[in-house]
């Protein structure tokens, strides 16, 4: 409702798009565009005379989704996102929608966060788009990014390449490393060895690996990597 300093009883009007109350000057946000709008107030009788003003309908700002790779099926997603009065946030991931309040989506200052409940895993692994979604009850403006969220269980696994079928004590043979998939972690003391000794550990790449061993003992030279001792992004 408009407040009028001086003169009473005019007429308040505006171009299309926005919806206003002649007498009082209520604005109805629902039936209105956002946009730009001048607003006009008439005085008619034998002095009539006009005053104006301009005003905005501005959309709720932009929310933003930090994008992360997790082994996680009830991750912790968070983001960003900035609530004027009167607005309020959403999410939707996996089908499965969240508002604040609900005891999984929180907001503190400018940043939200999402704990995705044990009732609600996330399932299977793959490539998830987290929807975030301030509105005014009127206007409502998502995220602009997509994908943001990869669930990734499996752990990765290695094939252990150019092993020799006979092995001489004092000669070095060299091996290849080979995993599923990009690791971290992987070193020289992840590889174990008996009847012969490592050196010259290499990182091809993200997921290839050589290593120079030599035999120093009697029977078979048997090569393992520690359990667990190579991690994916994901973790």
């Amino acid at each position: 409702v408009a407040t009028i300093s001086g003169l009473m009883g005019g007429t308040f009007s505006s171009s299309s798009g926005l919806t206003i109350d002649p007498t009082t000057g209520e604005i109805d946000l629902s039936a209105s565009i956002v946009d730009t709008y001048t607003i006009t107030y008439s005085f008619g009788g034998s002095c009539p005379t006009t005053t104006q003003v301009i005003i905005e309908l501005n959309p709720p700002a932009e929310p933003t989704v930090n994008s992360q790779m997790t082994n996680l099926v009830t991750p912790t997603i968070t983001g960003s996102a900035v609530l004027q009065i009167g607005e309020t946030l959403n999410l939707s991931v996996d089908a499965v929608n969240y508002t604040l309040g609900d005891g999984n989506l929180s907001i503190s200052g400018s940043t939200w966060t999402l704990v995705i409940p044990a009732s609600n895993p996330i399932s299977p692994d793959g490539t998830y788009s987290v929807v975030a979604t301030i509105t005014n009850g009127v206007v409502s403006t998502n995220d602009l990014t997509n994908n943001e969220l990869i669930i990734d269980t499996n752990p990765p696994s290695v094939d252990i390449q150019n092993e020799p079928i006979i092995a001489v004590n004092g000669i070095p043979f060299n091996v290849t490393f080979e995993f599923s998939e990009n690791v971290i972690g992987f070193g020289i003391t992840d590889v174990v060895i008996s009847n012969g000794t490592s050196s010259n550990f290499i990182s091809v790449d993200g997921n290839t690996y050589t290593l120079n061993i030599t035999p120093n003992g009697a029977g078979d030279v048997t090569i393992n990597v520690v359990a667990a001792a190579a991690k994916d992004v994901a973790g």
